[in-house]
């Protein structure tokens, strides 16, 4: 597998041209449309035209690359994107990530892999520039912000727009992150919609969704008081949300009891569940963790970092999953 530096990845960027047929392939989170929107950015400024894919952790179907010759692929853990890279080996491909390797990766694609703490989206405006927007999202995305070296760029940012870092939590990150999930379900529309936002001033066009998510986000904490399940030291919730916020509810509730571990469910629409893990004391494997609950499972997958990781099981699973983690966490 021919793994590649920062220099080496920044000469592939550099290279491409009018001639090329470009897919961009991203997350479908804050840090993977940050990524896929820095990169659509700096190709349209070399007036070169790129088609983006929005993929999650439950993808299933196979995307239409057959006219494009040239892949990036942000954001997006092995054991997702696995099957797809097998498929367009042949083709040039630039793969970059921060997510452990669960998986092979085919020797053909071009991977420059980061550690875990490092967010896709700046590993991208490291290697192409953005506007300053931007770099402060890709900087604070996935963490990101509780990173000393990445707080100092954060901080520049705030300091020239004078913002406290909680107003640029609440003003950039939320709505970011709430009208992606407003519109999970027309992810070119969300692309649509956040390339456009260049500054502090146009992030107001997003106000709307952000405040239909906010008020979705504290009725499901609010069921999570009173509707949670202990599975010996593990806090477990099960819900049936709107929209998909299982991620922010449990970023929520988990920053504000960091040293407590959560595991958040809600069934996805192919009779599967979505869930999520999260223990910020980095004490406790959360990608380890899911795997002991998903054991002799069939159909199911998980992964992630130390701090934060998912999978998916089938429905069936659910009281079997608990009983793995209970048998594992008296």
């Amino acid at each position: 597998m021919p793994k590649i530096n920062f220099n080496q990845a920044k000469n592939f960027l550099n290279n491409i041209t009018k001639k090329n047929k470009i897919a961009i392939i991203h997350h479908d989170d804050g840090d993977g449309y940050t990524a896929a929107i820095l990169l659509f950015n700096f190709l349209k400024n070399k007036n070169i035209k790129s088609k983006t894919f929005s993929l999650n952790t439950n993808y299933q179907k196979k995307l239409n690359l057959k006219k494009l010759d040239t892949i990036l692929i942000a954001d997006l853990a092995p054991l997702i994107i696995s099957k797809t890279l097998q498929t367009i080996k042949h083709k040039k491909v630039f793969y970059t990530d921060h997510h452990p390797k669960d998986t092979k990766i085919p020797k053909q694609i071009l991977e420059y892999r980061t550690k875990s703490g490092i967010s896709s989206a700046k590993t991208i405006y490291d290697l192409v520039g953005g506007n300053e927007l931007l770099k402060a999202m890709a900087y604070s995305v996935d963490a990101g912000r509780t990173k000393k070296e990445n707080r100092k760029i954060i901080n520049k940012f705030l300091k020239k727009n004078n913002i406290t870092s909680q107003q640029f939590k609440k003003q950039v990150e939320y709505k970011f992150t709430r009208t992606i999930d407003y519109f999970h379900k027309k992810p070119k529309k969300v692309f649509k919609i956040l390339k456009a936002i260049n500054s502090l001033k146009d992030l107001n066009k997003l106000n709307k969704y952000d405040k239909i998510i906010g008020k979705e986000i504290k009725k499901a904490v609010q069921q999570y008081k009173t509707k949670k399940q202990k599975i010996g030291k593990i806090n477990f919730f099960y819900f049936k949300p709107k929209y998909p916020i299982k991620s922010l509810i449990i970023g929520e509730v988990s920053y504000a009891n960091p040293k407590q571990t959560y595991i958040f469910a809600t069934p996805t629409n192919n009779n599967k569940i979505s869930l999520s893990a999260r223990n910020q004391t980095k004490k406790i494997d959360m990608a380890q963790l899911l795997k002991t609950g998903i054991k002799n499972l069939e159909n199911a997958k998980a992964g992630g970092h130390i701090q934060a990781a998912g999978a998916t099981i089938q429905s069936k699973d659910l009281n079997q999953f608990k009983q793995n983690l209970k048998n594992n966490n008296p």
